[in-house]
């Protein structure tokens, strides 16, 4: 049937199937969020004909509700880059949506088309919050469980846990159904991990079957052929052999008696196609075996066998794993995700048996329960489930044939839905056997969704087809319906806008009671939602009673810091029947968070909450450190004061081990064992760690940590314990009488006689109240004390005298130190002393080292020195010694005859200037300069004396030199040749006077003087 719309009207409907979380109901708009692939599992879960109950998996926290959530808020997951595709996630698509709206709104010339979208835009962006609240967790237990109560008790809510991740969590993976109005008692974890241990084995070891019905089939009807005759049709005639195989199956199974003949044509072709004609000859090798394989690989696709109904767990188990094995093929490489599936179905088949007796015994649901938390007996309750081919008969399972069919066909159906999860988590069920109605939840297209609005469809929408069907519909009525739309939005909008401003409480209670009965109750408990998150309780607690019971909004009520205790109160007058099913919870959670004030108001509304008031609840309080709420337990059971829990721990223990000075002093002042302690069994692995540790142990344990300051004021409470009590003796009159029996008998178990007197003490009429052993304990104390007391006299006296021993050991002890000390000083000051001397020989040694080391450095540096003024010298030297080498020969060819004196003075004289010269070679300086140039002078002034002598021609008397002169001019030619040939003339020689004239050797030693070149050596610049 094609529905015909308007403009607007169409355009609206093409745009809303676009997006497929837009779901159109006959109250109207909603947005719906897939949970899970699971629907209704049973319409008969009961087995009873006359009043069916209906089985609903809700699974609202499962793994496959987190997968397919995140796939809805996220996008796909993309397996080739290994990422969400955002573009196709719901804030994405639902921004797309709104841009659309808008254009649309854009192209409309009607002012209520305009108005329309602006409030379908408001709406959707309401319901867009609500969505989004759903994106890190689930919809709320709660909520799930009031839409399907529905004021109806017939219709229950179950939940289980089952294994939390892929490899099986020792400490969850056995955390038997907790099912409403059932408590099961809490396994010990030792026992939880045997069990796992236990049962993970057992179902390992189940044998399971990889064939199917058809296989099995196929193989039985070629056992029935004989071999020969089979072998040679295979061979040469195979159409024929796949014709007979198949007529024995038609005769064996009865469902492929009537079948559509199998195109026996096409089957060959396949066969002919995979073994051609040359490959015929070979045929004749094969086994039977390999036939059987190749005639079902060619059946398989074309012969449908329904495999009969399972009807005993072992099948069950069989068939679910088998199905897991198809799906897993390489499952034996990841045993742990295996197992853990194994586990899963086996817990599956419990959960819902105890579901099953509960729907009609719950005392008997509660015995099975008990039953299945010993290990030894769930393992033997395997063995039985395991072991029988049809309906075993099992006492803790008194159920009928048509359970026992439902619970096996139920387990199939969720164990099968679950195959592809990666972990396997808790289940909810819902059983009811009414049609659900005007609820959030609904199984649409074959999921189970969540909507943010209550719908009212009536039964579930089994395809996507009829959901849009549905929805298309169902839009056609809320757009007839508009004008009533539009009111609504804009009371809803005046609302919000009071809300959004900072308008006071009277003026927005004001628009909210004139608009109130304009907008649905579900819109008014958004309304009361935002209230109390904007704390305007006043405005809210008007409006509770105005509008049907939220649960939403009474969360939110609870939920605030601090709790407001009227609106509290006013949600309580309601009396909604949630309230009433959910106080325990209500209650509870309230201890929990430690409000003590509002605890308080929930006894006022209802008084038998007080029986929950439990050991552990206390214990629970200690921990956290919620001291109000201690007094008001303690007020209600002051039977709890020495509650023990785990490792026999009491309130004033945990309260000392989490650091709570607080609590500590007030449990203390309540009459609180002081010397509770931690008692493990030996086989525990904290034993060594915990066993006997005091309550003053633990909060020692806390110092040098962050509670460090806690910690040092509990251990001042314990010093001052005693000190403490006397007060509180004296100065209440009646806070004696808090102390008991009991109390003396625990601090005679501890052996503190000193309480036990204190009391006593105080409480004079208690001493004949006690009993045999407790008297005897008493006097037992009180002699050892008097022992102790006179032990201690002693001890005194003697660690007096030990003291005084000490003393006059110490002192001698003093006086050889100080002896030792002295005689140390002195040796230490000798020490010193050859230390000092020491350090002084090594200084001068050091000084003579230094000064022998710059001798050396200033004698090398001299010789280098006077080597280099040698070198210089060379030249004027080698003169010298030329010189002299010159005047010695001249001298010698000069002398005719021998003279001694005459010789003395020319060797003295060549060997003064030799000595003079090498004397000044070796150490030349201005001063050795000056010396040798003074001493060769002087050298060759003293000389000149002697050689000026004259030895020849002068030698004669003067008288006669004249009378030959004048004897040579008389003859004319010897006077002649004389002044020719002489030096001095013919007048000099024979008339001139003898001291004027130099002999030969003064005239040489006059050449040495000038050919020594003296002043010029004076002159010498080099020479410093």
């Amino acid at each position: 049937m094609t529905i015909v719309y308007p403009y607007m009207k169409d355009k609206l409907l093409k745009l809303f199937k676009k997006y497929p979380f837009i779901h159109f109901d006959s109250l109207g708009l909603s947005i719906i969020i897939p949970l899970t692939g699971a629907s209704k599992v049973s319409d008969n879960f009961t087995g009873d004909k006359n009043a069916p109950v209906s089985l609903y998996l809700f699974g609202d926290n499962t793994c496959k509700s987190d997968l397919e959530r995140r796939a809805f808020f996220d996008g796909p997951f993309d397996e080739v880059t290994k990422t969400f595709d955002s573009r196709h996630s719901f804030e994405y698509l639902f921004n797309d949506l709104i841009k659309e709206l808008i254009q649309l709104g854009a192209d409309q010339t009607q002012a209520s088309d305009k108005q329309f979208i602006e409030a379908l835009m408001f709406n959707l962006f309401k319901a867009k919050e609500k969505a989004l609240d759903c994106k890190l967790r689930s919809p709320g237990y709660d909520t799930m469980r009031r839409d399907l109560l529905s004021g109806d008790h017939s219709i229950m809510v179950s939940k289980a846990e089952f294994i939390v991740k892929t490899v099986p969590d020792k400490i969850r993976n056995l955390d038997i159904p907790n099912i409403i109005d059932i408590t099961s008692p809490a396994a010990s974890v030792l026992d939880k991990i045997i069990a796992s241990d236990t049962v993970s084995l057992r179902l390992n070891r189940i044998p399971f079957s990889d064939e199917s019905s058809l296989k099995k089939s196929i193989s039985a009807a070629v056992n029935q052929l004989n071999t020969d005759k089979l072998l040679s049709l295979f061979s040469k005639k195979s159409k024929l052999c796949f014709r007979t195989v198949y007529s024995i199956l038609q005769e064996n199974i009865p469902q492929l008696a009537n079948a559509p003949d199998v195109d026996f044509n096409y089957i060959e072709a396949q066969f002919r196609a995979a073994f051609p004609e040359e490959d015929e000859d070979k045929r004749n090798d094969w086994k039977l075996e390999d036939i059987e394989s190749v005639i079902f690989s060619l059946f398989d696709p074309h012969i449908k066998i329904e495999q009969p109904r399972i009807n005993n767990f072992l099948s069950l188990y069989q068939r679910c794993f088998l199905k897991y094995t198809e799906e897993h093929s390489n499952y034996k490489e990841y045993m742990p995700q295996a197992l853990s599936y194994q586990l899963f179905i086996f817990q599956t088949f419990l959960y819902l048996a105890t579901l099953q007796l509960h729907l009609t015994d719950k005392k008997q649901a509660k015995r099975f329960l008990d039953h299945i938390q010993d290990p030894r007996k769930l393992s033997e309750l395997l063995t039985q489930l395991t072991r029988s081919h049809s309906i075993p008969s099992i006492a803790e399972l008194p159920i009928s044939p048509g359970q026992w069919q439902s619970i096996l066909d139920a387990t199939y159906e969720i164990a099968i839905s679950y195959i592809d999860a990666p972990h396997y988590d808790e289940l909810r069920t819902a059983c009811s056997a009414v049609q659900l109605k005007n609820t959030h939840y609904l199984v649409m297209g074959g999921k189970l969704c969540w909507s943010t609005s209550p719908l009212t469809e009536s039964g579930n929408i089994n395809t996507p087809a009829q959901a849009s069907e549905i929805s298309a519909n169902n839009f056609g009525l809320f757009y007839d319906k508009r004008r009533h739309y539009i009111t609504e939005y804009d009371h809803l909008s005046l609302i919000y806008q009071i809300l959004n401003s900072d308008s006071g409480e009277a003026l927005l209670w004001e628009v909210i009671e004139e608009h109130l009965a304009q907008i649905t109750p579900h819109k008014a408990s958004d309304i009361l939602t935002r209230l109390i998150n904007d704390k305007k309780y006043h405005c809210a607690e008007l409006l509770i009673s105005r509008i049907p019971f939220s649960i939403s909004s009474f969360n939110s009520a609870f939920l605030q810091k601090p709790c407001n205790l009227n609106l509290i109160k006013t949600f309580l007058q309601t009396n909604d029947p949630y309230l009433h099913l959910s106080a325990e919870k209500i209650f509870l959670f309230a201890v929990k968070k430690g409000e003590a004030e509002l605890v308080k108001q929930l006894l006022r509304w209802k008084k038998d909450l007080r029986k929950y008031f439990s050991g552990p609840l206390f214990l629970d309080a200690a921990r956290a450190g919620h001291t109000g709420m201690i007094k008001l337990i303690l007020l209600y059971r002051p039977d709890l004061l020495e509650y023990k829990g785990a490792f026999q721990h009491t309130a004033f223990l945990n309260a000392c081990a989490h650091g709570h000075p607080t609590m500590a002093k007030f449990l203390m002042d309540m009459g609180a064992n002081i010397h509770a302690k931690s008692v493990l069994k030996s086989d525990n692995p904290h034993y060594s760690r915990m066993h006997g540790k005091t309550a003053r142990q633990w909060a020692e344990t806390l110092l040098n940590t962050d509670k460090d300051v806690s910690a040092k004021s509990i251990i001042k409470l314990f010093d001052d314990y005693y000190q403490q009590l006397e007060i509180n003796f004296n100065s209440d009159k009646n806070y004696k009488y808090r102390f008991t029996q009991t109390h003396i008998a625990q601090a005679l178990d501890n052996n503190d006689l000193r309480l036990a007197e204190l009391i006593l003490k105080n409480r004079p009429d208690l001493i004949n109240k006690l009993d045999k052993n407790d008297s005897k304990s008493l006097n037992k104390l009180q002699a050892q004390e008097v022992d102790l007391k006179r032990q201690e006299k002693e001890r005194k006296e003697q660690e007096r005298q030990r003291r005084e021993e000490e003393h006059r050991q110490q002192e001698r002890e003093r006086q050889r130190q100080e002896e030792e000390r002295r005689q140390q000083e002195e040796q230490r000051q000798r020490q010193e002393q050859e230390r000092l001397q020491q350090e002084q020989q090594r200084q001068r040694q050091e000084q003579q080292r230094q000064a022998e080391a710059r001798r050396q450095r200033e004698q090398r540096s001299r010789a280098q020195r006077q080597h280099s003024l040698r070198e210089l010298l060379k030249e004027p030297m080698a003169v010298f010694d030329k010189q002299i080498n010159l005047f010695e020969t001249r001298i010698k060819q000069s002398t005719t005859r021998k003279n001694p004196a005459y010789h003395d003075t020319v060797s003295n004289l060549v060997l003064e200037l030799k000595t003079a010269k090498d004397e000044f070679l070796n150490h030349i300086n201005k001063a050795s300069q000056a010396a040798f140039i003074g001493r060769c002078r002087l050298a060759m002034d003293g000389a000149k004396t002697e050689l000026a002598k004259h030895r020849g021609w002068y030698a004669f008397n003067a008288a006669m030199r004249k009378i030959l002169g004048i004897l040579a001019a008389i003859t004319v030619v010897p006077a002649l040749i004389t002044h020719q040939r002489s030096e001095q003339g013919y007048y000099g020689t024979f008339f001139g006077k003898k001291d004027l004239i130099d002999t030969q050797s003064v005239k040489e030693l006059n050449s040495l003087r000038a050919g020594l070149e003296l002043t010029h050596l004076r002159c010498t610049p080099f020479i410093r």
